[in-house]
């Protein structure tokens, strides 16, 4: 197993139970995802490049947040941008409903290769929220 498969399967284990968390789903069209997650996946990427947890944190659900402390943040992003390097861009795929999720994704492009950022959004409190966050 390479280190990069390895880091894709730590990333899920770590936040699938998170997705599995009581929600509402956001299902709207595309390009009203697209404009949801905007700011979310900018603050993700801000977050990962230069490790500060709270520009991500404050758009998780409850249940992430719970479950994603800064102390798992902090390992996990290290051992995977030791890997991968930083975020130097990343494009909108598409969107789709998984349950009472509603999900983005998008197509990152690191220093050393490619990611897939899985960006999983629910209604909570009025509000979208994130409730899963994959960088496979």
């Amino acid at each position: 197993m390479t280190m990069k498969t390895a880091l894709a399967l730590l990333i899920c284990l770590f936040f699938m139970p998170v997705t599995a968390a009581f929600s509402e789903p956001i299902s709207t069209s595309e390009r009203e995802v697209k404009s949801m997650a905007a700011p979310i996946v900018k603050a993700a990427v801000e977050s990962y490049n230069s490790k500060d947890y709270a520009k991500v944190a404050m758009y998780f659900s409850e249940a992430m947040f719970s479950y994603f402390p800064q102390a798992k943040f902090d390992r996990l992003i290290t051992d995977i941008t030791a890997s991968f390097g930083r975020i130097d861009s990343y494009d909108f795929m598409g969107s789709l409903t998984q349950g009472n999720n509603t999900v983005a994704l998008y197509k990152a492009k690191t220093e050393n290769s490619e990611l897939l950022i899985k960006l999983v959004l629910t209604e909570e409190n009025g509000k979208t929220a994130v409730s899963g966050l994959w960088f496979e």
